[in-house]
């Protein structure tokens, strides 16, 4: 079963209609299915459909209400119910599903375009006078711009700036004072050859802002107007895909294990994009790879086409300090990984501290590595990840990474797992060093076989090389100059040809070695300077 709200409310059974009537039971079924899975209050339903002032009879009402839903779901034959919880109601879909909240889930994954198509116009258009629905309409219609700025924030990455233009013009229309809206426009405009009416897009925001509100626009939109005022080169979509990777952020090996880990930083990659800076804070000691994970995260960053920048602790304060100014102004989702935070200077924790204060006005992730057993500077965190050891199976795929694909290896865990603590770093090492132990046994063995081999088939070609000595003298008595006749054995430059076996001497061995060695043998080279008579042998 289906139930859409992102539209006036509809329910289907195998894409079937369910009919549920109209007015209160359909709008009771709307409340039921926005909390899908969760139990209603019989109160909070009578406030949803009648608000402030309930009728005596409210409460018998939303009974009557729910035993009418009942026999509709009841005769779909899908399995939907409506179970009673104390004094209260949950309703259970099985395998079917409620749109607004696919089309939240959508939106969490990180897939806006596919939350957009679930649209079917404005959301519970045939209740949206009951008492319930303001807010809810107000909730989902937010949940909308969200996900249609995550959307054209990726089309504009991806170079599609002129074909968001009509749809941003139509969400800029209805909340001109939305001002992410308004930079996406402005920036979509100055990528189409339009500067002046992206400028004058500008002018169009802060009227309204000031005219409704009387406030100037914010720093990220005057930044942008300044930026293409000027022409900046950062602006240019081709700027966005030669920007490399941080050095420091390259993944030499993949990474194993970590799954859950990797998920949280996701997941805050996904709130800081939306707008809204998140801090996280990887705890490990020294080899545990914090920067490893760190770089998987920045390398899925970066083929989004979203800026990845680095600092360090320790080394170098300028360029941390650079790397902390140029995320607090940037314009576009950024990542900011920062090693070592717990052994940063007073310089470097005064900027690193003054950016996370500003964090919740910023698609801005700051990712910090410290150690597990020092305190770390005094900064708000949203989510802290703890590493350990790795696990027994992932030091076995380490292990794997390393040893001979073609071979089916059993992998010594116990003996890993004992001589690396599972500490990754020197898991890998250990891992290397195992399969190179390996790989020098299989050789040593192979060798062996080899040269047993080659002894037995030298002893073959020296008895066929014997067997051919013979055949070539025998060869020579047979051919014998004619008695009486004169021939010069000496042929200068002339190549020697088969008739010429009678003058030919000195080489029989080297022939029969030859005649031994092709046997199974698809080439044979001659060496020797010339004039030595390979064109003879």
């Amino acid at each position: 079963m289906q139930i859409s709200v992102l539209g006036p409310v509809e329910v289907t059974a195998d894409g079937r209609s369910v009919a549920i009537g109209k007015g209160k039971p359909r709008a009771l079924l709307a409340v039921l299915a926005l909390d899908e899975g969760s139990t209603v209050s019989s109160q909070r339903l009578v406030e949803a459909l009648w608000g402030d002032d309930p009728p005596p009879t409210a409460a018998k009402m939303v009974q009557l209400y729910v035993s009418q839903i009942r026999k509709a779901l009841a005769a779909s034959g899908d399995g939907a119910e409506i179970v009673t919880r104390g004094r209260g109601y949950e309703l259970r879909l099985g395998d079917g599903d409620v749109d607004a909240l696919r089309f939240a889930a959508l939106v969490a994954d990180d897939l806006p375009r596919e939350a957009l198509a679930l649209w079917r116009g404005a959301p519970l258009a045939d209740v949206a006078e009951e008492p319930f629905a303001a807010g809810e309409i107000r909730r989902l219609e937010e949940l909308h711009l969200t996900a249609a700025e995550r959307a054209i924030d990726s089309d504009l990455a991806a170079g599609r700036h002129r074909e968001v233009l009509a749809e941003l013009e139509v969400l800029v229309a209805r909340d001109p004072l939305r001002e992410g809206l308004q930079a996406q426009r402005m920036l979509a405009l100055y990528r189409s050859g339009r500067q002046a009416q992206a400028l004058q897009a500008y002018r169009q925001a802060r009227s309204a802002l000031v005219e409704q509100i009387g406030v100037e626009p914010g720093p990220a939109l005057r930044e942008l107007h300044d930026a293409i005022l000027r022409q900046d080169p950062q602006l240019d979509p081709q700027a966005l895909e030669t920007e490399p990777l941080p050095a420091e952020l390259y993944a030499s090996t993949p990474l194993v294990g970590r799954q859950a880990e990797l998920d949280v930083m996701r997941e805050a990659w996904r709130d800081a994009r939306a707008g809204g800076g998140r801090f996280v804070l990887v705890l490990g000691a020294r080899g545990m790879g914090k920067t490893r994970l760190a770089a998987e995260l920045a390398g899925e960053v970066h083929r989004e086409r979203a800026i990845v920048l680095h600092a360090s602790g320790v080394g170098d304060p300028p360029a941390a300090r650079a790397a902390i100014s140029r995320a607090a102004r940037a314009r576009r989702p950024t990542l900011l990984v920062v090693d070592d935070v717990d052994r940063a200077g007073e310089e470097v924790g005064a900027a690193l501290s003054e950016l996370v204060a500003h964090l919740d006005a910023l698609a801005v992730l700051v990712l910090a590595t410290a150690q597990a057993d020092e305190a770390p500077v005094a900064l708000r965190v949203d989510a802290t990840i703890a590493l350990g050891p790795l696990a027994p199976e992932d030091v076995a795929a380490v292990a794997r990474l390393y040893a001979d694909p073609r071979e089916d290896v059993e992998v010594p865990i116990a003996s890993l797992v004992q001589h690396s603590g599972s500490v990754p770093r020197q898991v890998h090492q250990v891992a290397i060093e195992w399969a190179r132990a390996e790989r020098v046994r299989r050789l040593g063995g192979a060798a062996g076989r080899t040269a047993s081999r080659r002894a037995g088939l030298r002893a073959a070609e020296d008895e066929l090389a014997g067997d051919v000595v013979v055949a070539l003298e025998a060869a020579r008595e047979r051919r014998q100059v004619p008695e009486g006749v004169v021939v010069c054995p000496f042929k200068g430059l002339a190549a020697f040809e088969p008739e010429d076996a009678a003058f030919f001497f000195g080489r029989e061995r080297l022939v029969a070695e030859m005649v031994a060695r092709l046997a199974g043998a698809p080439m044979l080279g001659m060496v020797g300077p010339s004039g030595s008579g390979k064109a003879g042998w």
